[in-house]
């Protein structure tokens, strides 16, 4: 019960740490070689890991925010929670494109993104 009340205290902080986190592990994930032998069984399993990876930011970056800021207009709120992650992987794919990682940057990707962006703020919009 303590350790409820303290985290909702400082649930601006908490999050803060969550998404850093959460972008870093994006960020390792984006830029190190990850080379599977043989192919999953679901067509553009890494498309659909794209759409999670970034809806989750966006759910973060939505209740950092949330809880932050005081934004004038909630469409303010749900514009930063959208422009934040897709700018995050726009430079994530233009470094996987410039970096001579073994990795390539792909338009795909970055609509991958867009859609679990746009998907989780939708959510969140219906539900609240």
């Amino acid at each position: 019960m303590q350790i409820t009340k303290l985290l909702l205290a400082h649930k601006k902080r908490l999050f803060f740490w969550f998404l850093l986190g959460w972008m870093v592990v994006l960020l390792l994930l984006s830029l190190v070689d990850i080379r599977l032998e043989k192919k999953p069984p679901v067509a553009h399993a890494d498309k659909w890991v794209h759409t999670f990876m970034y809806g989750t930011m966006a759910v973060l970056t939505f209740f950092y925010f949330y809880y932050g800021s005081k934004f004038q207009h909630r469409y303010a709120l749900y514009l930063v929670s959208f422009v934040v992650p897709f700018v995050y992987g726009m430079i994530i794919e233009i470094l996987q494109a410039v970096l001579p990682v073994s990795r390539d940057g792909d338009v795909l990707d970055l609509l991958a993104n867009s859609t679990g962006i746009i998907i989780s703020l939708l959510l969140i919009f219906w539900f609240s």
